[in-house]
């Protein structure tokens, strides 16, 4: 008797074991997202059943990160996707991507394409074509991240400050500048990578034309010293003309002990405009957006980036055109030569005929 009482516990044992094996309807790699996805919305006044939620890993069509039908509750992720971002330590962007599948399964939203006053996507559910060759992601994090957050619960935020440069005030245009180092182009000497085949020199003024071929990117040995020990308030000076091209300045600057990068591209090969790439590792977003009224075409242009402590400001010919900020702890950005970025400076020119005049970086004084 008591064997078969045994017999009995042990298969009721098992039995229960194996209901405890259950596929997780979240699984771990996504719980604490959703969890701050709940913490934001009641923050907002908002809740949601998310009991009814499920999120899946899944092998999605090339280039599609997540998925999910309106209201449905129900998301997938790409693995490899997934797979990458965790390799990169991309949390910020694993958290956007819960977010945009969530917009669309439990808040019921679909793909918004309008862009913000300075070209960013105006919200974390944009979705393809918004403007030609623009990535559809968001600078999620630092200033903006709270916009983006806002605007997902309530599609009708306003248009935060850093975007709308209406009444921006330029309160250190008359800061004291102090210089800390230059490019003169008075020789060829402190060229660290090859100059142009064809480039000249005359008056201070390097000329040269690359027709549509381009050139690689353009970095000087009395720069690289200075930019192990990248300092808070600096503001670095191109002066330049492009006819038929463009020019991008290429920053990278170390932020407690971590590397992160913006390259921006002035261009008025085929319409003007101004093409910002943030690096994935700190945004994940690259930026489209006319500047016909400020790129001198059949003059020099003086294009400016400033830090002031973790705020970045970008300048054409003295008007605002983009502000960001840098976030701290995030991964370094490998180029493809794999120097880790240790360089940290370098221009980049493209097609057509070029002048630099000078580039400079000075310390501001507040």
């Amino acid at each position: 008797m008591s064997k078969s009482i045994s017999l009995l516990l042990v298969s009721f044992f098992l039995f229960c074991l194996s209901c405890s094996k259950e596929e997780d309807p979240i699984p771990a790699e996504f719980q604490k997202f959703v969890d701050s996805f709940v913490v934001e919305a009641k923050k907002r006044g908002k809740s949601y059943d998310m009991k009814r939620l499920k999120i899946t890993f899944a092998d999605l069509n090339a280039n599609v990160a997540g998925q999910a039908i309106l209201g449905s509750y129900s998301v997938q992720i790409d693995r490899k996707a997934w797979k990458e971002l965790e390799d990169l330590g991309l949390e910020n962007k694993k958290e956007e991507i819960i977010y945009h599948e969530l917009g669309h399964a439990v808040l019921i939203r679909e793909h918004k394409k309008e862009v913000l006053p300075d070209g960013s996507s105006a919200s974390m559910m944009c979705g393809e074509n918004i403007v030609a060759d623009t990535y559809c992601g968001v600078p999620f994090g630092g200033i903006r991240k709270k916009y983006y957050i806002d605007e997902l619960f309530n599609p009708t935020t306003p248009t935060p400050d850093w975007a709308d440069f209406n009444n921006f005030k330029d309160a250190y245009l008359g800061s004291t500048r102090q210089l800390i180092v230059s490019e003169e182009f008075n020789d060829f000497k402190n060229f660290e990578s090859t100059k142009p085949a064809n480039a000249t020199i005359s008056n201070g003024v390097m000329s040269f034309d690359v027709g549509n071929t381009g050139i690689p990117s353009i970095s000087f040995q009395s720069f690289l010293q200075y930019f192990t020990n990248p300092e808070k308030n600096i503001e670095i000076e191109v002066r330049f003309s492009s006819q038929n091209g463009g020019i991008s300045l290429n920053w990278t600057p170390v932020i407690n002990g971590e590397k992160g990068g913006f390259l921006i591209t002035v261009n008025n090969q085929q319409s003007t405009e101004l093409r910002l790439f943030l690096n994935p590792a700190i945004y994940g977003t690259a930026i489209n957006k006319s500047v016909d009224d400020s790129f001198l075409k059949n003059d020099f242009n003086i294009l400016k980036l400033r830090r002031i402590d973790n705020n970045v400001y970008f300048f054409l010919n003295n008007k605002i055109i983009y502000i960001s900020d840098l976030l701290a702890g995030n991964p370094p950005f490998i180029t493809s030569d794999n120097r880790n970025f240790y360089w940290f400076f370098h221009l980049g020119i493209f097609a057509g005929n070029c002048q630099l005049d000078y580039v400079r970086i000075n310390r501001i004084i507040l």
